[in-house]
């Protein structure tokens, strides 16, 4: 837990650093670095010799991880789609839910036969060649330079004059009027901006903690270990529903008003872990709680790129993830300290429910608006 969380606030200063970089040359480049030290680190982790440089090496890890991959992939998905952005989202976040499912077996796999050290070499590996030729090859910075316009729409080549340059399709013309165009100055005044952070921030409190403790919980409360983590995997794959779902569902309904019901029913999806007494409960609150948790990954990075656009949305989103990692890490750790000093999760997941409620309450009235012109 304690490399997890110190990884994640480590996370949001990278993100600080790496967002403007984005808006300016795109992710291409940013991401194949990032899964280059991921993989790397992830390899050494299989030599180290002390705690502390497990720490390190984890920590630098899960920095790279939540501050530059998770960056680099929402604002490229961001400057491709706009029409079509919550699909976009929704396919591309299933990945790391796909990922979930797989390193299990994979590491079990590698730890049979090579062991513990063997296992990490081995994943580390596996990064470097599935993250870096894709990123290489198929990430570009907008469709702009490729005389492209969102969602795949033919646009005017740099290369026209105006004079020779066809008119924009309707069609082609509604998407780019579609998109807004915050700056960073305009964003850092505007409530919205405020609104949005703060109600990440406290999600990611609650579901932090949630996701670390779940486990823990389902076994204190009587349910055998074996089923508790088929309950777990249950979850991961009802998250991937969940995913899929919200994203389609925000196309109809929006983002706002669906994330604000997600994020109100993950509150009683803590509940319902809360109240878990046997093995069908505990595979009731895994479809609930998983399907609810997939609207908020795919759902607040689609927020932030609907509420602010394309122009600067690194840099927007950069500022404000200092603040949502440092929630992040603090959940599991609010949620360990509470165990120990009780003997029960039953405080910590009455601050999670609460947490989720005012998370959905400062959703609810952070409708977006356009930015006003900058001075």
């Amino acid at each position: 837990v304690g490399a997890l969380s110190a990884g994640s606030i480590a996370s949001g200063a990278v993100s600080l650093l790496v967002g403007p970089i984005l808006d300016r040359k795109g992710a291409r480049w940013v991401l194949t670095l990032g899964i280059a030290v991921m993989g790397l680190s992830i390899m050494a982790i299989s030599q180290v010799t002390a705690l502390w440089q497990f720490y390190l090496l984890f920590g630098l890890t899960r920095a790279i991880s939540a501050g530059i991959v998770e960056m680099a992939i929402s604002v490229a998905i961001a400057n491709w789609f706009i029409s079509k952005r919550s699909r976009a989202f929704g396919i591309a976040t299933t990945g790391p839910r796909i990922g979930l499912a797989c390193i299990p077996p994979l590491a079990l796999l590698l730890m049979s036969g090579m062991g513990w050290r063997g296992a990490w070499f081995g994943l580390g590996i596996t990064a470097l060649l599935i993250g870096i030729l894709p990123s290489v090859l198929f990430i570009g910075r907008r469709p702009e330079d490729f005389g492209l316009l969102p969602d795949g729409g033919p646009g005017p080549r740099k290369a026209e004059s105006p004079s020779t340059r066809h008119p924009l399709t309707p069609k082609a013309a509604s998407i780019q009027k579609a998109d807004t165009s915050w700056t960073v100055r305009n964003a850092l005044g505007s409530m919205p901006f405020w609104l949005l952070t703060a109600g990440q921030a406290i999600a990611t409190l609650a579901s932090g903690g949630v996701n670390m403790h779940q486990l823990p919980h389902l076994t204190d409360r009587g349910i055998p270990p074996a089923v508790a983590v088929g309950a777990i995997s249950s979850y991961a794959m009802w998250a991937m529903v969940g995913v899929l779902a919200w994203s389609f569902l925000a196309e109809r309904w929006g983002v706002r008003r669906c994330l604000t019901v997600s994020l109100g029913l993950s509150a009683a999806g803590v509940f319902i872990l809360s109240s878990v007494d046997s093995v069908a409960m505990a595979y009731f609150y895994s479809a609930f709680y998983g399907l609810m948790f997939g609207g908020e990954m795919a759902l607040f990075p689609l927020a932030w790129a609907d509420y602010f656009g394309r122009a600067s949305l690194g840099t927007i989103k950069g500022i404000s993830r200092p603040i949502v990692m440092v929630f992040t890490a603090a959940g599991p750790l609010f949620g360990g300290w509470i165990y120990d000093t009780t003997g029960s999760y039953w405080i910590a997941f009455l601050v999670f429910i609460i947490s989720f409620l005012i998370s959905a309450a400062f959703i609810f009235v952070s409708s977006p608006t356009r930015p006003s012109r900058a001075k």
